[in-house]
């Protein structure tokens, strides 16, 4: 039992290793589809993708989190995430032509001024949102399924979001250096849409096997981790998160212009940011994971990499 149980994780794992690829040759096709048809500058299709993506995922989490701990069948619901993602993949060209249409019945005959940028940021990111809410909700379901103690859910949730990243490192160089070039960007689109519904079809069948939610008890090595912090460390370090998040997305803006000097195509900068911005936090949160849950103060921790963050 145990054995069939770990050679499920393993494949769940690997599923949630190639939804994180998928989502990021989205990234980088939503980033070259809205900078030639919709927007005309990189700087503002980086700029509205990631804000976009990243509240998707924001949306789909806090929508997902708390009903996380009811889920009998976290994997089915997986699955269906899966699915509408791939779907909304095929439709998304259609999508875009829409976006532009819209835009040129406001715009036609008017100067450009602040509210048609805010319009047309408008309807890129309504277009947008619904398949990154769709992503950010698979993570809280994985992690329901693995979870099998409450002392294991920063364990757990370090794992599958570092498994997820080195995913998504791999779809960036893909989608940028082979894909787009191979296929051209329609066809990488319906291509990573197949994928999914790929990943949905193993997820859902792999679901059928799930049992009952396991009871939540305490690890061994929980440890001092487990106490109740005061409110208002949890409120500060929920701040400094929030904080950490908006200088982070202004990086990855930032560091597309300054690698477009170097590497000249806007499209291998973004994608050569991306990697690397990937590849550190999924080193970072495998690290992480192993000794999280025995942190005896975590919050002075988060303080000390802002510190070397901003060094």
């Amino acid at each position: 039992m145990a054995r069939a149980h770990s050679a499920r994780n393993g494949l769940v794992a690997a599923l949630f290793l190639a939804s994180g690829a998928t989502a990021l040759v989205y990234e980088v096709v939503w980033t070259r589809l809205l900078t030639t048809s919709v927007f005309g500058s990189t700087s503002q299709a980086i700029s509205t993708v990631l804000a976009a993506f990243m509240a998707g995922l924001a949306l789909g989490a806090y929508w997902l989190a708390p009903r996380a701990d009811d889920m009998a069948r976290p994997l089915r619901l997986y699955a269906v995430l899966e699915a509408g993602i791939g779907v909304y993949a095929f439709a998304f060209p259609l999508l875009v032509k829409g976006v532009l249409w819209v835009y040129l019945v406001f715009a036609t005959g008017r100067d450009p001024n602040a509210l048609l940028g805010a319009l047309r940021f408008g309807l890129a990111f309504a277009v947008l949102l619904a398949p990154s809410t769709m992503m950010g909700a698979t993570l809280p379901a994985l992690v329901r399924y693995a979870t099998r103690s409450v002392g294991s859910v920063g364990k757990q949730t370090g794992i599958f979001y570092a498994v997820n990243t080195a995913g998504a490192v791999l779809g960036t160089l893909l989608a940028a250096f082979v894909l787009i070039r191979t296929l051209g960007v329609t066809m990488t689109l319906v291509a990573t849409g197949v994928a999914n519904l790929i990943i949905a079809v193993v997820a859902w069948r792999v679901g059928a096997d799930e049992g009952a939610p396991a009871e939540d008890a305490p690890d061994d090595d929980a440890g001092a981790s487990d106490a109740e912090h005061p409110p208002r460390v949890v409120r500060a370090a929920t701040a400094a998160f929030a904080v950490s998040g908006f200088c982070a997305l202004a990086y990855e803006v930032l560091w597309t212009r300054i690698l477009v000097f170097f590497l000249g195509s806007t499209t291998y900068a973004f994608a050569t940011m991306l990697a690397a911005f990937l590849t550190g936090i999924a080193a970072g949160s495998a690290y992480a994971s192993r000794w999280v849950e025995r942190a005896n103060r975590p919050a002075a921790l988060l303080g000390a990499a802002q510190v070397a963050i901003g060094i």
